[in-house]
């Protein structure tokens, strides 16, 4: 081998593809992401939000390598593609100068060695740049607003992660590239194996369920080749504190460091082999002199010249074109774009990639379907509508990125044939030739979008649950995603004309992918801008679209548009001849220029048209620029003056609700009885209106009034005041659209009323007017305050509500519309009456509540004892779920807590708008989202335990109204997590409970922020990582008080502690809680030391077993001596535990089948390994399975570690801790390990 030659490759290669459009439009790209990124909008989720506290730095290596491997992967990988896989093509193919080059010593070494090495060279240029780039705006000029979150410089910081996760996966990405591009030749072939890996990655990131076997979810780990999976499940997904992150350095695994290797070997292996076959390929009969001859004669050394077929044709008669199929003349254009497009079509279909790619997006749809998870680990069903849209995101970006380079393959087509003269000399317009080539492209997707549909419908078939249609593929994926590739190849087309460069248009296409993306997420996208439709769908199966469906047809109309002008660009920049200086001057005259704007202006109407109005109903949509200033008017015009201000409570509400679904609006009439529970006397009154409000009229004890409206703040000033224990009767009437417009960019609302149902609640000022000031209105970034810094014992005297009125009232709800609906409230249903194709009900409260609601569908009902289940006459599919817990709730609830005071408890679903539930007083809303398409399965927990959840809630929340403070919210989630495990177990059995118990641990340990996480009693919800706080671990809490105090005692608390705060005036906080719960227990002083560890600090246990060993003891039994770690902060007593065995998990019996169940089934049998909590020995456990296991009680203190023999009877297999899952900690899947026994051994 000759260095010499070699590196004159290397250079001549190096230096084109630094002066390349790609490689610039490249670093253009990497220089806007660097400073997008600079200002935080991706970093770790660490640190304290609150002023003056530590916040988690974006220049930290584990922020840096959150960063780069994400960034490095999806911002390089088809650059490196283009780059490594043409290197080779563009020589052989395009310049044809191959036999030139290889006529001559060079060997086949030497040539790919130097095409490597350019193009790695290359690599590392852009690398560094992008590493300087992001430098300069981290550490040089860096945003004053973001100073507390740029660190200290360190090259190693930066440096690490490039090497670490992305050189491997670049080189891998390249060398595969090369082999492909030199091996086949086809362009397009080299871009699949990007979109391969882009597809891969999708799955890789963001399938993470709980339930997931540790050994599958390490494999996935190492197959990542951006490294991200492995970086966030081992690192980032457990939050270690902002000094961690800050100051820390990674350390590696083996087996990750093992994987990054092979990624890097993979390309160094390609490259060999590329080099071995394309050696091979030069002793064909391609090589040699006479290849030579044949390219001089070709005239090959001319980029751009590449043959002259045409020159056969110089003086054939006209007759030969006849003879040979041909036609004379010029053809009519639109029949000569048809043409034009079935030849090219004929060539599309010709390429394996099409069917490749195909493949691959079948199987990722199918895939999708089938291990998709919902809402808590749930698998959901694959019904067509939510695998449309959950799809949508993926397939536009798959398949807009395919088609930046077949797009470009085609345009290019003519030219790296060599047919370029002819086709420009063929009485056929350039503009002709565009379009029909355009045309030809759009067969790709909707090539793929059919593999798609057949994907979608195969996952369906599989599940044998719901039936198959092809509508919601079709609206979702034909109408939401055609217009997208359509406007995509005509912008494509349109850079190549104007650029007539492969590679420019490749940059260009991949940058406004990227741009794009990034804007989407990061929230910047609207109506008007978001061409892909990116996470604006969603799919609901009662009614098409019905919050944005006008915004929808408006937006694809819009880039349809928008196509058609830029297909004429396109044309009109077309050329038939190579461009001179000359020519380019007498285009940017003005008269020139003038006339090719008016030739193209009628195309530019209808963009310009559509989008305004697209435009102008973003701004004036709820979510838009109008209604943000409504809300900062509000805020302004009366924080100051009204936020503490007095108010009467309500003893009455009155309501006369008209509902119109069909258009949408809304009007509402009624009285409000106001009473003055205050102490003096009050001089003004304000209600809250809604800014929907359409010609609001009132009057004040019958008589019509005008109150100051100040920004939607209506003050009332009583003649002489309203004294203590006076009443006012405030009468309001006012109608409007509800929600007022659409959306800023898709997605979906929480309360509405639409054709596909309603839902309004009385927490806004959409059923009736709200007493007082809502600080929530108004409230944003630019207005964000710290939280109240609550004295001590605040929990003493008399606390306000946290929700609702401030004291229990009546209620009548008259509520009149379509006869096709049925319409729920709180309380009991009075009548029902239908006249003149007008349905009207009355509902009453039997029993005073603090809020209401009212809903309505079109619904099928399932009825109980005591229980309905309003629902979508489609979605059974879950319904004997949710009606089982909904029974079940109601009976044992009332045993164990309080007798249920209504006398019906009903829940309603409703449009997967918005995916939620939420208990109301007798009436709990249900979105379809949440737990009416789960699919079946014992490990399924969603529709049972949301159904149990919000069920708790008519106990924790509307019976039993927490205070508004710290902990005040943890009475009411807390409790209802605790509930929902008691109903579990009862109904379900203990595995179930476990798992439950698992699931929320798990969530708990992903969002808990340990830098700021505060107590249970001094939680108040207003820090990052609270909600986990308030459900997760509260729920884990109260299960531990239980055990801690026994089930008789616990019961006996909670009846007490209804009985004293049952509908006020004073509302309990948690300390209050644990007082009542103190008179129940048995010792005082080990009550305390729980309550104090548990509910007054932050402290959780986090264990690892890091070795498990057994031996014979000689006496017919096993030793297994086990080493625990304790990394957490906690070290109350545990369970430690040795198995044998598989056992029947389930409460019917029945083994798991669920993914992941092996890592279940160790529980010992009944409570026998966890009742023994309060000191050591050894217990065993045994089943009918054959399942056996041991325990012993061991305390490891925080930080520190333990060896522990556990004695047993039997071999042990696993050692895990806490088997019972009675002991919330951090790190569950750590806790276990397979025991090794010596090969000699025998027992």
């Amino acid at each position: 081998m000759s260095l010499s030659r070699l590196g004159r490759i290397f250079w001549l290669d190096l230096t084109r593809h630094l002066r390349r459009p790609l490689f610039w439009i490249w670093l253009l790209v990497l220089l806007l992401l660097a400073w997008g990124m600079s200002t935080g909008s991706v970093r770790i989720q660490t640190g304290d939000t609150q002023v003056g506290g530590t916040r988690a730095w974006i220049t930290s290596e584990f922020a840096l390598a959150q960063i780069l491997s994400a960034t490095i992967f999806t911002f390089y990988v088809f650059f490196v593609a283009a780059l490594a896989g043409t290197t080779v093509v563009q020589d052989e193919d395009e310049w044809r100068v191959g036999p030139l080059l290889h006529a001559t010593p060079l060997t086949a070494g030497e040539y790919i060695g130097g095409k490597a090495l350019a193009v790695l060279a290359t690599i590392l240029v852009v690398l560094v740049a992008h590493l300087g780039f992001m430098a300069l705006f981290n550490h040089l000029v860096p945003t004053v607003g973001h100073a507390d979150i740029h660190g200290p410089f360190s090259a190693l910081n930066y440096l690490v992660p490039a090497v670490v996760f992305g050189l491997p996966s670049l080189i891998g990405v390249a060398g595969v590239s090369f082999w492909i591009g030199t091996r086949t030749r086809r362009p397009v072939l080299v871009y699949l194996f990007p979109l391969v890996l882009v597809a891969a990655i999708v799955f890789l990131w963001e399938w993470t369920p709980s339930w997931l076997d540790p050994r599958v979810d390490r494999l996935l780990m190492w197959a990542d080749p951006s490294g991200f999976r492995w970086l966030s499940q081992t690192w980032l997904k457990v939050d270690r504190g902002v000094e961690f992150y800050n100051t820390g350095s990674i350390t590696f695994s083996v087996g990750f460091l093992v994987s990054r290797a092979a990624w890097a070997g993979l390309g160094a292996a390609a490259l060999w082999w590329t080099e071995r076959s394309f050696a091979r390929s030069l002793r064909g009969p391609d090589a040699g002199p006479s290849a030579v001859a044949a390219a001089l004669a070709g005239g090959a050394t001319s980029p751009g010249r590449a043959r002259s077929p045409e020159a056969s044709w110089r003086g054939a008669a006209p007759w030969a074109v006849d003879r040979l199929g041909g036609h004379g003349g010029k053809p009519w254009a639109g029949l000569a774009a048809l043409r034009v497009a079935r030849s090219e079509i004929r060539e599309l279909f010709a390429s394996p990639a099409l069917y490749v790619f195909s493949l691959l997006v079948l199987s990722q749809v199918l895939g999708n379907a089938l291990v998709g998870v919902g809402p808590f680990g749930t698998r959901v069903l694959a019904t067509p509508g939510q695998v449309a849209v959950r799809g949508s995101d993926t397939l536009a970006l798959l398949v807009c990125l395919l088609l930046v380079f077949y797009t470009v393959d085609v345009l290019e087509r003519d030219r790296s044939s060599g047919l370029l003269s002819l086709s420009r000399a063929l009485p056929v317009g350039e503009g002709v030739r565009v379009v029909g080539k355009a045309l030809a492209v759009l067969a790709l997707p909707v090539v793929v979008l059919l593999a798609a549909v057949l994907g979608g419908v195969v996952a369906i078939l599989v599940q044998h649950t719901v039936p198959v249609r092809i509508g919601p593929f079709a609206w979702v994926w034909g109408v939401g995603l055609m217009p997208t590739f359509l406007v995509w190849v005509a912008f494509l087309a349109a850079v190549h004309g104007l650029t007539d460069s492969r590679g420019a248009t490749w940059a260009v296409g991949l940058g406004v992918i990227g741009l794009t993306v990034y804007r989407q997420v990061a929230g910047h996208g609207t109506w008007l801008t978001n061409w892909m439709l990116w996470g604006s769908m969603n799919w609901t199966d009662m009614g098409l679209f019905p919050l944005n469906r006008t915004p929808f047809f408006l937006n694809r109309l819009f880039y349809v548009a928008l196509a058609v002008l830029l297909l004429a660009l396109a044309a009109a920049w077309g050329r038939r001849r190579e461009p001179d200086s000359v020519a380019w001057w007498r285009r940017l005259q003005p008269g020139r220029l003038s006339l090719g704007v008016l030739r193209l202006s009628p195309l530019a109407v209808g963009p310009v048209a559509v989008g305004l109005a697209l435009w102008l109903g973003v701004q004036h949509g709820f979510q838009g620029a109008k209604a943000e200033k409504q809300a900062a008017d509000y805020w302004k015009k009366n924080v100051a003056t009204y936020w503490h201000v007095a108010t009467p409570a309500v003893a009455h509400v009155d309501l006369d609700l008209r509902l119109w679904p069909g258009r949408g609006r809304l009007r509402s009439a009624g009285t409000l009885v106001l009473v003055n529970r205050q102490d003096t006397t009050l001089r003004r009154v304000p209600l809250t209106g809604g800014f929907f409000w359409e010609h609001p009229t009132w009057t004040v004890d019958g008589d019509s009034v005008q109150p100051e409206d100040r920004a939607g703040l209506y003050v009332f000033y009583p003649d002489s005041g309203l004294a203590p224990g006076d009443t006012l009767r405030v009468g309001w009437r006012y109608s409007g659209r509800y929600p007022d417009g659409w959306t800023k960019d898709g997605g979906g609302t929480g309360t509405f009323v639409l054709p596909a149902g309603v839902v309004l609640t009385s927490f806004g000022p959409m059923l009736t007017p709200i007493p007082g000031y809502v600080p929530g209105i108004g409230s944003s970034r630019e207005r964000a305050y710290e939280a109240r810094d609550w004295p001590d014992r605040f929990w003493e005297g008399r606390n306000p509500p946290a929700f609702g009125a401030s004291t229990p009232f009546s209620a009548r709800i008259r509520i009149a519309g379509p006869p096709q609906f049925t319409y729920n409230s709180v309380g009991r249903l009075v009548t029902d009456s239908s006249a003149d194709s007008l349905r009207t009900v009355v509902w009453e409260t039997d029993h005073p509540v603090r809020f209401f609601n009212v809903v309505a569908g079109r619904w099928a009902v399932r009825e109980g004892d005591g229980t309905e289940v309003f629902y979508h006459p489609a979605h059974t599919y879950d319904l004997d779920e949710i009606a089982s817990a909904l029974q079940a709730a109601r009976r044992d609830y009332s045993r164990w807590f309080a007798p249920y005071p209504w006398e019906q408890l009903k829940l309603s679903e409703f449009p997967d708008l918005a995916t939620y539930a939420q208990g109301f007083p007798t009436d709990i809303t249900f979105s379809e989202g949440i737990g009416f398409l789960a699919r079946k399965g014992d490990w399924n927990l969603a529709p049972y335990m949301v159904t149990a959840h919000e069920s708790a809630h008519q106990w924790w929340g509307n019976m039993v109204t927490p205070g508004e403070g710290p902990g005040g919210n943890v009475l009411s989630e807390g409790l209802a997590h605790f509930s929902t495990a008691m109903l579990l177990q009862a109904e379900k059995g203990d595995a179930i409970r476990r798992e439950f118990m698992r699931r929320i641990e798990s969530d708990y340990a992903d969002s808990r922020r340990p830098d700021h996480e505060r107590p249970l009693v001094w939680t108040d919800g207003s820090r990052s990582g609270d909600r986990a706080v308030t459900y997760d671990k509260g729920g884990w809490a109260f299960w531990m008080l239980m055990e801690h105090m026994g089930r008789e005692r616990m019961m006996e608390g909670l009846r007490d502690y209804v009985a004293r705060y049952r509908d006020g005036p004073d509302y309990p906080l948690l300390p209050d809680f644990l007082l009542v719960m103190r008179s129940h227990a048995r010792d005082v002083d080990s009550f305390n030391a729980f309550v104090q560890r548990w509910f007054w600090e932050v402290k959780v246990p986090e264990y690892r077993v890091s070795r498990a060993a057994a031996r014979p003891d000689g006496q017919g039994g096993w030793e297994t001596e086990v080493a625990l770690h304790n990394d957490g902060t906690g070290d109350p007593p545990v369970v430690l535990a040795v198995v044998a065995g598989h056992r029947d998990s389930l409460a019917s019996g029945q083994p798991a089948t669920a993914a992941g169940a092996a890592a279940r089934d160790d529980s010992p049998a009944g409570d026998s390994a966890s009742g023994a909590s309060g000191g050591g020995g050894t217990t065993v456990a045994r089943d009918s399975s054959g399942y056996r296991a041991a325990s012993v009680i061991v305390r490891v203190p925080a930080g520190g570690d333990t060896t522990v023999v556990v004695p047993s009877a039997f071999r042990p297999e696993r050692a895990l801790v806490d088997p019972d899952v009675h002991l919330l900690m951090l790190g569950r899947k750590s806790a276990r390990r397979k025991v090794s026994v010596p090969d000699d051994s025998s027992g």
